[in-house]
C-alpha cells in the first residue's frame, strides 16, 4: 500500500499515526493503516477495488492429503460478508436443533450445498431439513461401542457455539450470559425476535423463516457510516463490521442496498463520543422500508451540531429530508423515562435497546486487541449477576465468546472503572486497558494526486480455462504439529 499511495500522502499518514503506533496491537495498526489510506485518497481506494474485482475467480487445487480447498478470489466484500452471515445462520440453527457435529463440519457442508446444487430451489428451512436427514441417514449407529467416531459434542464448544448466544438461566453469570441474539427495535411487534416473529440465529444473522422463505439480503451485516458521507459532502471511509473499512461510494450503495435493515443512529459530541442512540425509521426517498426479516444493521453516525445545522439548512437534502428530520427530532427529544442505561437494572439480561447501546458504545469486544463486532458478542456483567451486579450499562460490556469464557474459566479479571472503560487482568497480574472509543474518529482530508489514474485492466477471457488448479498450497499445516499452550494467552 505504501507504493500506491503519494508521497505526500504516505508522509501524511505516517506522521499521524506512528505517535498512536506503541498503543496499538498489529491488528489494529494495520486498519487504521488502511482507513487512513481511504480517506487521503477515496478514488485511488475506489478504483483498487474495482481493480481487484476485475480480476475476481474461483480456485479449487487438491491437499497434498487428499482433500482439496474450493476458494473465491477477489469477491465483492459486501456479498462475501452476506454469504458468511447466511451460512453461518443457518449452521447456527442446526447448531441449536441438536446437530451434534463441530458448527465448522456444518458450515462446510453448507457451503459445498449451496455451490454443487444440492441445494438448488430449496429455502432456508428446507435446507435445513435437507441437513438434518442427510447427517441422520449417513451417522455411524450410536451402539458401535468405543470405536464410534461419531462427534457426541451436542452442545457448542469453544469454537462452535454461535457468538452472542443466550444460555441457560443458570444464575453465574457464566458465558451464556445473554447475547445481541440479532437486531431488535424493540418498537413495536413487526421486530419481535424468536421463532413467533420471523426467528434468527444468534449474531444477528440471516432469519430461518419458519414459514419458508428465503433469507434476506445482507445476513449478518453491519454497515458504520457517517451521515454525511451518505449525503455526498464528504469521501470518508464507511466500515464492515469485522471486516474493515470500505471506500464511500461502496458505503452509500450498500447503505441504499441495506434499507431493509435495523438503522441505527449514533448522534455524537464535538469529540466523537456518543450521547444519544436510538433506532431511526425513516429511509431516504426511493430505498425500501424497514423488514423484520432482514437482520442486518446500518448504523448511522452524525456530530449534534452537524445534525443541527442539517436541520436548520435543509437546503440539498433531496430524498434525505425526512431522515433528517427524524434524527433532528430525537436529538430534540428529552424523555429520560426509558433510558437504555438502566431500564433493565432488575433483569438478569439486558433488553434490547440496552444491548443496543452495548454495540455501539462498545463497537467491538472489550478484550484488548480482539475486533470481534460487538452485535456477535455477548453481553457480560463485569461484577457478576449472581454477586450482585446490576443490569445497567456501567456494568455491562461485549465479550466475544473466546474472551467470555476467558473471564469465567480462564482465569481473567475484569474491573469497569468508569462505563466503557475496561481494565483485564491475566491469571500472571498483567494489566490491559481498554479506554471508550470514540464513534465517529477523525480522519485526514483528501490529498489530491497530481498524476491521471491509470486504466482499469480487465484479463482476456479463456474459454479454456478450468477452476481446478493443481498448484499445491505454500504452507502444508496438517503435516505439521500445533505448538504447545501459551502458559498465560496473550489478549491479542
Amino acid at each position: 500500500m505504501d507504493r500506491e499511495l503519494s508521497l505526500e500522502q504516505a508522509r501524511g499518514l505516517c506522521t499521524e499515526l506512528l505517535p498512536r503506533a506503541p498503543k496499538l496491537t498489529t491488528g489494529q495498526l494495520i486498519e487504521q493503516i488502511k482507513k487512513w489510506a481511504i480517506a487521503l485518497d477515496p478514488q485511488w481506494a475506489r478504483r483498487r477495488y474495482e481493480q481487484a474485482l476485475a480480476d475476481r475467480k474461483v480456485i479449487g487445487c487438491r491437499n497434498p492429503d487428499g482433500s482439496a480447498n474450493l476458494s473465491g478470489v477477489n469477491l465483492p466484500v459486501d456479498r462475501v460478508a452476506a454469504a458468511s452471515g447466511h451460512i453461518d445462520a443457518l449452521a447456527k440453527a442446526a447448531k441449536h436443533a441438536d446437530d451434534p457435529r463441530p458448527i465448522d463440519h456444518i458450515r462446510a457442508d453448507l457451503f459445498l450445498g449451496m455451490t454443487d446444487g444440492t441445494y438448488t430451489g430449496l429455502d432456508d428451512k428446507a435446507i435445513l431439513d435437507h441437513l438434518r436427514t442427510h447427517y441422520n441417514s449417513d451417522a455411524p449407529d450410536e451402539s458401535q461401542g468405543p470405536g464410534d467416531t461419531r462427534p457426541n459434542n451436542s452442545g457448542p464448544g469453544p469454537n462452535d457455539g454461535g457468538l452472542g448466544e443466550e444460555g441457560p438461566d443458570d444464575g453465574d453469570d457464566g458465558p451464556g450470559d445473554g447475547g445481541s441474539g440479532g437486531p431488535d427495535d424493540g418498537e413495536g411487534p413487526e421486530d419481535d425476535e424468536g421463532p413467533d416473529g420471523g426467528g434468527t440465529a444468534a449474531g444477528g444473522g440471516c432469519p430461518v423463516d419458519p414459514v419458508g422463505r428465503r433469507g434476506a439480503v445482507g445476513a449478518g451485516m453491519e454497515l458504520r457510516v457517517r451521515l454525511s458521507t451518505l449525503l455526498g459532502r464528504d469521501e470518508y471511509p464507511g466500515e464492515l463490521a469485522g471486516w474493515g473499512p470500505v471506500h464511500a461510494e461502496l458505503g452509500r450503495d450498500l447503505a441504499t442496498t441495506l434499507g431493509q435493515a435495523q438503522w441505527r443512529y449514533a448522534i455524537t459530541d464535538q469529540h466523537g463520543q456518543l450521547i444519544r442512540c436510538g433506532i431511526i425509521r425513516a429511509r431516504p426517498a426511493g430505498t425500501p422500508t424497514r423488514s423484520a426479516a432482514c437482520r442486518a444493521i446500518v448504523e448511522l453516525q452524525v456530530p449534534a451540531t452537524t445534525l443541527r445545522a442539517l436541520s436548520t439548512d435543509p437546503t440539498g437534502l433531496d430524498g434525505w429530508a425526512g431522515v433528517v428530520a427524524d434524527l433532528a427530532s430525537r436529538l430534540d427529544d428529552d424523555t429520560t423515562s426509558q433510558d437504555p442505561v438502566t431500564a433493565d437494572a432488575a433483569r438478569r439480561v439486558p433488553g434490547a435497546a440496552l444491548r443496543r447501546y452495548l454495540e455501539i458504545r462498545d463497537r467491538s469486544c472489550t478484550m484488548p486487541g480482539c475486533r470481534a463486532p460487538a452485535h456477535t458478542s455477548d453481553k457480560d456483567h463485569t461484577l457478576d449477576h449472581a454477586k450482585g451486579g446490576a443490569t445497567v450499562g456501567p456494568n455491562l460490556g461485549d465479550a466475544c465468546k473466546h474472551d467470555h469464557r476467558l473471564k469465567h474459566e480462564g482465569g481473567w479479571r475484569l474491573h469497569q472503572p468508569q462505563a466503557g472503560h475496561f481494565h483485564w487482568t491475566s491469571r500472571l497480574g498483567h494489566t490491559y486497558q481498554v479506554r471508550l472509543r470514540p464513534i465517529i474518529e477523525p480522519l485526514p482530508d483528501p490529498i489530491p494526486r497530481h498524476e491521471s489514474p491509470p486504466p482499469l485492466l480487465t484479463p482476456p477471457s479463456h474459454d479454456e480455462s478450468t477452476i481446478w488448479d493443481d498448484t499445491p498450497p505454500h504452507n502444508d499445516t496438517k503435516l505439521s504439529p500445533a505448538p504447545p499452550p501459551e502458559p498465560d494467552p496473550p489478549p491479542f
